[in-house]
């Protein structure tokens, strides 16, 4: 996981998660011991966007979307939302 730019200080996976998933649209990090905010960069967007976008139009070509792939699918999400700490990076 990644640590702050200016005091090393490392952000805690509820922090990220936090950033990612439970705010409308990648809310910044605040550093706990330094105060410096932080903000998602653009590549870590693109591949959360890539990550949930791409499996789904995979799966929309399909002709028959059923129970499997839809199971898959949310599968697949619930692995994307897990281990976006360890990819997500930021900068001040």
């Amino acid at each position: 996981m990644q640590k702050c730019q200016k005091c090393s200080t490392q952000f805690s996976w509820k922090n990220i998660m936090k950033s990612i998933w439970l705010s409308f649209g990648y809310k910044p990090i605040k550093c706990n011991s330094c105060g410096s905010k932080h903000y998602v960069n653009f590549t870590t967007r693109l591949i959360l966007g890539g990550a949930i976008g791409v499996p789904l139009l995979l799966f929309i070509n399909i002709r028959s979307f059923g129970h499997y792939n839809l199971l898959l699918y949310i599968l697949w999400i619930g692995l994307i939302i897990c281990i976006t700490p360890f990819f997500a990076r930021y900068h001040v």
